[in-house]
């Protein structure tokens, strides 16, 4: 690794991305940033995992908001929308990354009770309102039907949302 290198990761990011690849394209392992290099790989798996993340907790906190508060608001379409949104990208993730999904399940119960804590704090209190500290959702049937998991509960109640 050279100062030059050391210097350009520094000062300008994209072109020593560029630079890192053009190596790696001629076979110039010698030449490559290696620190640098590793320590952006490694980021690129932290990126990937926060964006699972951000997925799951934007579905969950749509789920925990209709079972607790029924729709915010009158647009039902929007909602279901968004949640099918969420829920779409991040099975999308799982298929770009399939070992995304072993993380997932390992992370599934603690991003949960993340958002579960978020979701009371942000109403004011979390003494008045008791979520279940598990997931009243198995993982599985989030990843097959999260984003309707409510509405196909109901429809088998025989009610309506």
């Amino acid at each position: 690794m050279s100062s030059d290198s050391d210097n350009l990761y520094e000062r300008n990011f994209i072109a020593w991305i560029q630079s890192q690849a053009e190596l790696l394209r001629k076979r110039k392992f010698e030449q490559l940033d290696l620190d640098n290099l590793i320590e952006e790989l490694e980021c690129l798996i932290h990126t990937e995992q926060n964006l699972i993340r951000h997925h799951a907790y934007r579905l969950w906190y749509y789920l925990l908001t209709e079972k607790y508060e029924g729709f915010k608001d009158p647009g039902v379409k929007e909602w279901h929308s968004g949640k099918a949104g969420y829920h779409h990208s991040m099975l999308e993730s799982f298929l770009e990354s399939p070992q995304m999904m072993e993380y997932f399940k390992k992370e599934y119960l603690e991003i949960y009770q993340h958002v579960a804590r978020n979701w009371c704090c942000d109403r004011g209190d979390w003494e008045k309102i008791l979520l279940p500290t598990e997931p009243p959702i198995s993982l599985d049937k989030f990843l097959e039907d999260g984003n309707l998991y409510w509405l196909i509960e109901a429809r088998k109640e025989g009610k309506e949302n």
